[in-house]
């Protein structure tokens, strides 16, 4: 099961976090790139299954 939460605040992204991880900048690269090593460190089922 994957999950979404959407939430919005007027303050940088840089003053989150997520698993553990700071926010990216709302570029598209630096968010595919924080995206990527997101899914490194935590990798879906989907990811993970042999099926």
């Amino acid at each position: 099961m994957h999950h979404k939460i959407v939430a919005l605040f007027d303050f940088p992204p840089h003053w989150a976090m997520e698993a553990g991880m700071v926010l990216p900048p709302t570029e598209k690269e630096a968010e595919a790139a924080w995206d990527a090593e997101f899914y490194a460190r935590y990798p879906t089922d989907e990811q993970t299954s042999d099926g």
